[in-house]
């Protein structure tokens, strides 16, 4: 008979698998434009022209098609997360795991006909946006299985979910090396049923609630009760007023950084960036490929915010690394406007730290401020929010690339503003101890 403690251990460590092979794929659109154009996926867009007796090939109206098809994906995604975290608050683990499961197993589907026909990519990219977080957030609740290394728990998942953009450059590696599309859906496919074996025998109808209650968890009860102008307060959650103040912050919180971190950085500020600081291209390569090392590396720092969290209090600990987190993140906004080699390496370590950590400290204050009930809808909100913002940040940023002083200054005072939220939560715990 298997002990409960080993099978909440494979719950968690194969869901690893699951994201990393999964989630990763909406982030690397730069693997799949490699591969779709090998396909010749909408090259009949593309009109030959002549200059000087050369005939070249013009394709900016594929490379508008496909920019339309990943902006359309970017909302998509964002409002996935906000749909299967519902299901996940409402239904239970299993039947948001089944919906996102469903999306998950037909893009695949639809990826292994594309050649077929040009028009499947936006159902394969669609149904993918939509489903591809359902194993990132019906992984996130098992942590409570585990309350005394919770933290670092969080912080590991968020770490592999980080990393698995790598899993694309993998696809994109055996691509040239002769495996063709069709091989690559099967074996996804194959990756899906393991997501199905394992959500009917192995995981739980329902995330793990908080029955548990660490010595944390009672703190926090107290300090709601101490706060309360009510002697006798039913303690079945916080109101809607409280809720959504909260939410609010968090919201912040992802827009700023999953901005920052994941569309507009890598695929337009970045390059703007080192356009305005070096003019050889080795230098640009150079530079380009450090960032890309730190990110890659980002993993091996991922279970320190979890690790320190676990250590001391919870809850004071989170906030307390939100801070540096936001300092770091007004850092890396403030670095590259000196224009100078020394600022672009320091940006290139700091902003791995500040992003790896950044989603595992928010991810723990969710869990660890809100009731099972409420973790899913509130992380789909904040994705859906970040989404709407990222679609207006990237045809901001495309159209209006001169004014990169302007924009990080701005993303400076941002981020700074979301320093209000932690320090507020601080000074409500001292008083709240005195």
């Amino acid at each position: 008979m298997v002990s409960e403690s080993l099978k909440n251990a494979l719950r968690i460590t194969t869901g690893f698998v699951e994201i990393f092979f999964i989630c990763g794929l909406v982030y690397g659109w730069g693997a799949f434009d490699f591969i779709l154009k090998e396909e010749s996926v909408y090259q009949e867009l593309c009109e030959e022209e002549s200059i000087d007796g050369n005939v070249t090939l013009n394709c900016e109206a594929q490379d508008t098609i496909y920019l339309q098809i990943t902006s359309v994906g970017t909302v998509i995604l964002s409002a996935g997360a906000l749909a299967i975290g519902s299901l996940l608050d409402r239904y239970g683990l299993r039947t948001a795991r089944i919906y996102g499961g469903v999306l998950l197993t037909l893009a695949f589907v639809f990826y292994y006909f594309l050649s077929y026909s040009s028009h499947l990519l936006w159902f394969f990219w669609i149904f993918l946006c939509m489903g591809t977080l359902a194993p990132l957030l019906t992984l996130l609740p098992l942590a409570n299985s585990f309350p005394e290394r919770k933290g670092m728990i969080i912080t590991v998942i968020n770490g592999v979910y980080d990393c698995s953009v790598a899993a694309t450059a993998f696809w994109a590696g055996f691509y040239e090396n002769g495996m063709s599309v069709s091989t690559m859906a099967i074996v996804l496919l194959f990756v899906m049923g393991f997501y199905w074996i394992r959500t009917f025998s192995l995981l739980p109808k329902t995330a793990s609630s908080d029955l548990d209650k660490t010595g944390e968890d009672i703190d926090l009860e107290k300090e709601k009760m101490a706060l309360s102008p009510v002697e006798i307060q039913d303690i079945s959650g916080p109101t809607i007023w409280e809720t959504l103040q909260s939410a609010s912050f968090m919201l912040y919180y992802y827009c700023y950084l999953i901005l920052d971190s994941r569309i507009v950085l890598t695929f337009y500020l970045l390059p703007t960036m080192l356009d305005s600081v070096y003019e050889d291209e080795e230098d640009k390569k150079r530079i380009s490929q450090l960032f890309t090392k730190a990110n890659s590396l980002s993993f091996i720092i991922c279970p320190l915010a979890g690790i320190i969290a676990d250590t001391f209090h919870r809850k004071t600990a989170s906030h307390m690394m939100m801070i540096f987190i936001i300092v770091v993140q007004v850092a890396i906004s403030i670095l590259p406007l000196f224009k100078a080699d020394w600022a672009m390496y320091l940006f290139c370590i700091l902003f791995p730290i500040g992003r790896t950590m950044f989603y595992g400290v928010s991810s723990m204050i969710m869990l660890d401020e809100f009731p099972q009930s409420q973790f899913g809808v509130l992380y789909g909100f904040a994705n859906l929010s970040a989404g709407v913002a990222i679609f207006a940040l990237t045809n901001f940023v495309a159209v209006f690339s001169q004014s990169l002083t302007q924009f990080m200054v701005a993303l400076a005072i941002f981020s700074a503003t979301s320093l209000a939220h932690p320090l507020y939560e601080l000074l409500r715990k001292k008083k709240v101890d005195h």
